[in-house]
C-alpha cells in the first residue's frame, strides 16, 4: 500500500515477501532493498518496475510437487534461474530428492546465427537483404551462413525430448525463442513446418500440463516487462 500507483493483484496475498524488482530497460532483476523508501529510491520516478514475490510459506517436503529444471548453457539462461530456491526432500524410503536440482545442456543453446550471430532479424534485413528473403522463403529449411538451421536444432533436440518424455515429474526448461518454439510444437502436436512462426513471449512462463487422459491445459504468466527491442535472430 506504500508505493504509489500500486495495483492490486489477486497472486499478493498476505505472508508473501517481496524478494526481486526489476526496473523498465534493465537486463536483470535486483534483489529487493530492505526498505520502502529504498525500494522506491532505487525505482525512480516515473519508471515502470516489475515485482517478484515469493510465498516464504510454500510446500513442506510431504506436499511438494517433485521437480526438474533444465537450462542451456547460455550465461543469460543460468542468471535466470540463480536466485531459484532450492532444497532437498526426503521421500519415503529415505531417498533425497534435490527440488529444481540445476541441469545445464548445449543441445539448449540458442540455434547458432554464424556469421549473423548476435544480429535481430531486422538488421540482417538490412545489411543482407538476399538472405533475409532467403530464411523468409523457407525459415525451418534456412541454414545461416557457417550456422545452423531449425533442422540442426531439431536433431540436437532428440535425446532432450526422449529425457522429457521418460519423465513423470514436472519439468522447467530455461531456453532460448527456436528451442523453445520446437519443444512447444512438439509437446502440442503442432507440425514442425509452423514452428518457426510460434509465438513465444520473452519474460514469461509458459505451461504446459497433460495427464495422458484429459485435454492438455495450458496457461502463459508474463513476469516481465513489455517487448522493447527486436529479438535475435532465430
Amino acid at each position: 500500500d506504500d508505493v504509489p500507483g500500486a495495483v492490486e493483484h489477486n497472486a499478493v496475498s498476505e505472508g508473501m515477501h517481496l524478494t526481486k524488482f526489476q526496473v523498465e530497460g534493465s537486463p536483470r532483476f535486483d534483489d529487493c532493498p530492505p526498505s520502502v523508501p529504498a525500494l522506491l529510491k532505487a525505482i525512480g520516478s516515473g519508471r515502470s518496475v516489475t515485482l517478484v514475490f515469493t510465498d516464504t510459506r510454500g510446500a513442506t517436503g510431504e506436499d511438494a510437487a517433485l521437480c526438474r529444471l533444465w537450462t542451456s548453457t547460455a550465461i543469460r539462461a543460468k542468471q535466470t534461474v540463480a536466485h531459484f530456491k532450492k532444497r532437498n526432500i526426503t521421500l519415503s524410503g529415505g531417498k533425497v530428492w534435490a527440488q529444481l536440482g540445476h541441469r545445464e545442456y548445449r543441445n539448449l543453446n540458442e540455434m547458432y546465427a554464424g556469421e549473423y550471430e548476435g544480429l535481430t532479424s531486422e538488421e540482417i534485413a538490412v545489411r543482407q537483404p538476399k538472405e533475409a528473403e532467403l530464411r523468409d522463403k523457407d525459415k525451418l529449411g534456412y541454414r545461416y551462413p557457417r550456422g545452423e538451421s531449425y533442422y540442426d536444432v531439431i536433431a540436437r533436440l532428440d535425446d532432450a525430448i526422449q529425457s522429457v518424455e521418460s519423465y513423470q515429474e514436472p519439468l522447467m526448461i530455461v531456453a532460448h525463442p527456436a528451442v523453445l518454439k520446437l519443444i512447444y510444437a512438439y509437446v502440442k502436436g503442432i507440425p514442425r513446418e509452423q514452428a518457426p512462426d510460434i509465438d513465444i513471449p520473452p519474460h514469461s512462463v509458459v505451461y504446459l500440463g497433460h495427464d495422458g487422459a484429459s485435454a492438455m491445459v495450458e496457461r502463459h504468466y508474463d513476469l516481465g516487462p513489455p517487448r522493447s527491442s527486436a529479438p535475435a535472430a532465430s
